[in-house]
């Protein structure tokens, strides 16, 4: 996701929850949005820095490595090309694109909004939230390892688009059940493949940008206990109440 996308994703964060805060559970008095807003944070951040996440990095890490040591990406392209393999291809990388990932956040939390749909808007809600932490993180290290593409291009690694399409999977999946989350699954796979075929990106830029899109989307999808992150509509906008 460029920085354009990680700006505009923020923004649909500050209109869907944090300019409006909940109840909390103790009796003090609604919660400011900034505190709501850090404590929200606080709660991801903790999902994030896990035992789950190492365990999803060290994996991709290691699977990264092995296929850096032995990556021909001008023999992918000659086995992806052409045929099905490239249409499919093609629809990941517009499913991975971090336009149309914050087109269907947007809407998710405007049509949730408007049609009073509390799963909507609130997997919307959380939509927002795994973009943005993951185009941060993904442009952060960029940046450090400053890679150059199979094409030439600058910041091959990791993959930003397959880290996208894969971030979302676990979120969709938490809403809307194997019936989205699954074919999310699919799209992202074909993210990565697209980005192969492309040859904008090499192997191992798509296994390690697609375990940290997993990482992300788990942590911000995780089911709480005894904290509670909940997005509720209200009248005249939502309220986000976040149990410590």
């Amino acid at each position: 996701m460029n920085r354009l996308g990680v700006w505009t994703v923020s923004a649909c964060l500050a209109i869907a929850g944090m300019a409006r805060a909940g109840e909390p559970e103790a009796a003090n008095g609604p919660v400011r949005p900034v505190v709501a807003a850090a404590r929200l944070f606080r709660r991801d951040l903790g999902q994030f820095l896990s035992a789950r996440t190492l365990v999803i990095l060290s994996a991709g890490g290691a699977m990264a490595g092995i296929a850096a040591a032995h990556e021909d990406p001008q023999g992918i392209v000659h086995d992806l090309s052409g045929g099905t393999w490239e249409g499919a291809a093609n629809v990941g990388n517009a499913w991975g694109d971090g336009a149309l990932a914050v087109g269907l956040t947007s809407a998710m939390l405007l049509a949730g909004h408007v049609t009073r749909d509390s799963t909507m808007f609130e997997t919307g809600f959380q939509l927002a939230r795994t973009l943005v932490y993951t185009g941060v993180l993904v442009e952060g290290l960029k940046v450090m390892a400053d890679r150059t593409r199979p094409d030439g291009g600058k910041y091959s690694f990791p993959s930003g688009h397959a880290a996208i399409a894969t971030s979302m999977v676990p979120v969709l999946a938490r809403g809307y059940g194997p019936s989205v989350g699954v074919p999310a699954g699919v799209l992202a796979g074909l993210t990565s493949i697209g980005r192969l075929e492309d040859r904008k990106h090499y192997l191992s830029d798509v296994l390690f940008g697609s375990a940290l899109g997993l990482s992300v989307g788990l942590a911000v999808s995780a089911r709480d206990s005894p904290h509670a992150v909940h997005v509720a509509l209200i009248d005249g906008g939502a309220a986000l109440t976040v149990r410590f």
